[in-house]
C-alpha cells in the first residue's frame, strides 16, 4: 500500500499582499477594534486617533482587500471582520501581546 503525500497549496503572493494591507498601524488598530463585533465609524473614530476621512481611506483598504465588510444601517454604516482565517490569526497574535 502506498501513501500519497497531499500537498497544501499555500498562495504566498495572496498572504504577502494581506500582510502588506495590515502592516499599517492604523488598519491594524482598525481591525483589533472590530474583533469583538460590528462598529460604526463614530465607534472607531472615538478609538482611533486619526481624522474621519483617514479613516474611511483605510477602512476602503481593508474592504478592497475582503477583510472587512459593511452594511447600512439607516444613515449609519457598521464595519465588521470577515472570515480570514489569516486576519484571525493577526489578531490573535496581538490579544496575546
Amino acid at each position: 500500500m502506498q501513501i500519497e503525500k497531499v500537498e497544501k497549496s499555500i498562495d504566498f503572493e495572496n498572504i504577502a499582499e494581506i500582510l502588506r494591507i495590515v502592516s499599517h498601524p492604523t488598519r491594524l488598530q482598525i481591525l483589533y477594534e472590530l474583533r469583538g463585533g460590528k462598529k460604526c465609524v463614530c465607534q472607531l473614530l472615538s478609538e482611533i486617533p486619526v481624522s474621519q476621512s483617514n479613516l474611511s481611506q483605510h477602512l476602503s483598504v481593508l474592504k478592497l482587500a475582503g477583510l472587512v465588510k459593511d452594511k447600512r444601517q439607516g444613515n449609519m454604516v457598521e464595519y465588521e471582520l470577515t472570515d480570514n482565517k489569516l486576519i484571525q490569526q493577526v489578531i490573535s497574535c496581538l490579544e496575546n501581546t
